[in-house]
């Protein structure tokens, strides 16, 4: 049977405590009220709390680390305190009403659950939702204000009504995948695009999968992907190919033993040293260059048309594989000119996970981009920078004429996007 919330309530003058009847011991739900502040070191008199309630004023929240049974808090507070020190490990549920609850990040770690009321003046969800890694489901009022906003941007939103319904090619392109996909039309503001594969990207911790965007129309990039998985298909009017045979190349690649990337990396930029030389090119001076003049790079570039201003029709794949290393498995785009083949793709992808935590995210037929959860530090954004160029050599030999491996580095250190593109 469920137990009704007992309550303690503090004031200036006095207190009053009321547990229905029960010892201290025997209460599982409790609302703690401050008009005053209230220590709430009292706590360890209830150790068997599961559901809490804090509201008003309160100091001494460590001891809430004690109380290991624990699952649900809500806070209501009218001044902020600091839960730094504050460890619930057993913590599912947590409603947050108001903005002056303090820096509850230390909280998010293992919710499954996050409640949000009266929150007028927060914009940005990132602070709550970035820690909450193991977050299931979200419930988040009082942001009508915003959410009307974008609800509004997105009504007002500029399409290319050629594109409302997917292509052909589109249409094949998403057969072949296989997967969970969503169709964009071409559009003049991506918000719809990014909040669709942000939130794709946080459901994908739990549900298994890795989302990638993917230029829809894309004639040469669907060549690339026939050309590698179902050779025997390649020209086949109306985009056929052969499921099954797509099927077995994406089990060979994923049962394969996968190379070291770090030495496909070094490989790679060997062979950059030699056409330097055969260039007569210096490679201290003319490629590596000196560190400097970098930027931010922290927004996808890959699937904006320059000349309609607008994003390419796009598919967000959600692509069934448990590392992100493996979507080349169901993207074999590579193999051609520079652009290395599906394996090593995928050993280096592999390396650059487990070193910077890269996730392959949008792809055209020569074009890739990886996102970072933060950029690389300044220490190692040098070594970053020639692991590109190996990887990617028209990132510096095909870009401005004082591209080098060190400007390349200064622009690392500052994104949490790494571009590449192949000639």
């Amino acid at each position: 049977m469920e137990q009704a919330y007992c309550t303690a309530v503090f004031w200036r003058g006095g207190e009053k405590i009321d547990l229905n009847g029960l010892k201290p011991d025997a209460v599982r739900c409790l609302s703690v009220t401050g008009e005053r502040k209230v220590n709430l070191s009292f706590l360890r008199d209830y150790p068997n709390l599961e559901e809490l309630t804090l509201m008003e004023k309160c100091e001494g929240v460590e001891v809430l680390s004690e109380l290991k049974q624990l699952h649900t808090l809500s806070l209501w507070l009218s001044a902020s305190v600091s839960w730094d020190n504050v460890s619930l490990p057993g913590l599912r549920v947590l409603h947050l009403r108001g903005e002056k609850n303090g820096d509850i990040t230390p909280l998010l770690t293992s919710i499954t659950y996050l409640h949000l009321e009266e929150m007028r003046k927060t914009e940005d969800l990132a602070p709550f939702l970035t820690p909450a890694t193991r977050l299931q489901k979200l419930y988040y009022q009082a942001m009508a204000k915003v959410i009307d906003k974008r609800f509004a941007n997105w009504q007002g939103q500029d399409f290319d009504h050629d594109t409302l319904e997917p292509s052909e090619l589109a249409k094949a392109m998403m057969k072949y995948l296989n997967c969970e996909c969503t169709y964009f039309p071409a559009m003049a503001d991506d918000d719809p695009i990014m909040s669709a594969y942000n939130y794709a990207k946080r459901e994908s911790v739990k549900e298994g999968f890795v989302p990638v965007l993917i230029k829809a129309d894309d004639e040469i990039l669907w060549e690339c992907l026939i050309m590698n998985s179902d050779p025997d298909s390649d020209g086949e009017d109306d985009y056929a190919f052969d499921p099954d045979k797509v099927a077995e190349y994406r089990k060979k690649m994923l049962t394969a033993f996968l190379k070291d990337g770090k030495m496909v990396l070094e490989e790679m930029i060997g062979r950059r040293k030699e056409e330097a030389e055969d260039d007569d090119m210096d490679w201290d001076e003319d490629i590596l260059g000196e560190m400097g003049s970098g930027y931010d790079n922290r927004r996808f570039s890959s699937y904006w048309n320059s000349d309609s201003k607008m994003t390419y029709p796009l598919i967000l794949a959600k692509i069934p594989v448990k590392n992100p290393w493996e979507v080349f498995a169901y993207l074999p785009f590579g193999d051609w000119n520079e652009c290395p083949d599906t394996q090593s793709l995928m050993a280096v992808a592999k390396y650059w996970f487990e070193q910077y935590g890269t996730v392959p995210a949008v792809m055209t037929h020569d074009e890739l981009e990886f996102l970072l959860p933060t950029p690389v530090s300044q220490e190692k954004a040098m070594d970053a920078a020639v692991e590109q160029y190996g990887f990617c050599p028209d990132v510096i030999d095909q870009g401005p004429e004082e591209a080098t491996a060190g400007a390349l580095a200064d622009v690392l250190r500052q994104s949490t996007v790494w571009y590449f593109w192949w000639d």
